[in-house]
């Protein structure tokens, strides 16, 4: 897995507002223009900024400049070093949210409501959110979160530690990691307020990384928040 954070008011640009409420995203998804979201899986990174991968058993060597080629690597193909894996990995997600963004549309009914993320929210927020390099691990959790588990009943110990301008740390024992929200608007197209929030860290001591990205909605004023996918 790889790494990442959630959100704040983290540099936000929307389309022009009608009685709707409008599709927004971070300037970590694509500039402030709609042009620039539909483009945006084909501009390349900064210079001297892209990926170089190779797959060992064919010896076959790419440059990775743009979240299609991203996207479209082929298996077998990675970094050679570790952290050029996790920046690649967790680039990939933002590269997949970057595309249920350009597909979505302004929400008609919004039930989110400002979405601060604080520790109340962690009381909230689905047991997935405990990112672990652990496949067995990973299982438990998924199971928790099935039963309803939230993320503080998963992990006691989790707790927001720091607000920054890239978005909240929220920490426990065993991981430090970054939440900030990516994108809202109506990103699964059933009418309702959607919103994007991306996860991004690692252990306490640095022995892994991980991200994902979680797209959830409220379908009611007082219902509880569900998660409509998870983006790894």
């Amino acid at each position: 897995m790889k790494t990442i954070g959630c959100a704040l008011a983290v540099l936000f640009v929307a389309i022009p507002a009608h009685a709707e409420p409008e599709v927004t995203w971070s300037n970590e998804i694509a500039g402030p223009s709609r042009i620039e979201l539909e483009e945006s899986l084909d501009r390349p990174r900064v210079a001297g900024d892209e990926f170089e991968v190779s797959n060992r058993k064919t010896g076959e060597t790419r440059k990775v400049t743009t979240c299609r080629q991203a996207l479209e690597l082929p298996r077998g193909f990675e970094p050679a070093t570790d952290p050029d894996y996790i920046a690649l990995r967790g680039w990939q997600v933002v590269c997949k949210a970057i595309g249920r963004v350009a597909r979505a549309r302004p929400a008609k009914v919004d039930h989110l409501g400002a979405f601060e993320i604080n520790a109340a929210r962690l009381a909230e927020l689905p047991a997935l959110f405990s990112l672990t390099p652990s496949p067995e691990q990973h299982r438990k959790i998924e199971a928790a979160w099935v039963k309803g588990w939230s993320w503080r009943r998963w992990d006691k110990h989790i707790r927001v530690t720091e607000r920054t301008r890239d978005g909240v740390r929220v920490e426990s024992k065993v991981s430090n990691l970054l939440l900030r929200e990516l994108a809202r608007g109506d990103i699964d197209r059933d009418g309702f307020e959607d919103v994007i929030l991306e996860c991004r860290g690692g252990g306490q001591q640095g022995t892994w990384g991980a991200t994902a990205a979680f797209v959830l909605t409220r379908r009611s004023a007082k219902g509880r928040l569900e998660l409509i996918e998870m983006i790894e």
